[in-house]
């Protein structure tokens, strides 16, 4: 019997150990993440990436060459709110992005599509923005038309 409760007692240590390994892991996800949507003084925005088949033709909103599409979101500050990266799904099809967090009042977004799936190649392939309110209620729609550089 003692042995079964030295076998538990360990069992127990070892759970607590991962359970505090875990949470200092997620607890780290930086600086420029997006606070969580229930902060109070915080709005969401709502973005839908249209990724064309990688057979059309160029001039369309997203280049075919285009394996990524980075998103930079701006509140009056010279660095980036925020920065997320969609990568291209094997389809094409509609990609939604929910952005959680915003700081309320207007919003700077930009979209850049790269050639590389981690959006670092230079220089982009295509880009462009809009300036939007962000409020308290529903989530607010960014419409972004991405012209060819």
């Amino acid at each position: 019997m003692y042995l079964n409760r030295s076998r538990l007692a360990g069992a127990a240590s070892l759970l607590l150990l991962a359970l505090l390994v875990c949470s200092l892991v997620a607890g780290c996800g930086g600086a420029r993440q997006a606070a969580d949507p229930t902060t109070p003084g915080t709005g969401s925005a709502l973005i839908a990436i249209d990724w064309p088949a990688r057979e059309t033709e160029q001039g369309r909103a997203i280049p075919a060459n285009a394996n990524s599409i980075v998103i930079r979101v701006f509140t009056g500050e010279e660095h980036p709110h925020l920065r997320r990266v969609i990568s291209r799904p094997s389809s094409a099809g509609t990609v939604a992005v929910r952005l959680d967090g915003l700081p309320l009042g207007p919003v700077l977004f930009v979209a850049e599509a790269f050639s590389d799936t981690a959006g670092l190649a230079q220089p982009p392939l295509a880009s462009g923005s809009q300036t939007v309110t962000v409020g308290r209620e529903a989530p607010v729609t960014v419409n972004i038309t991405l012209a060819p550089l």
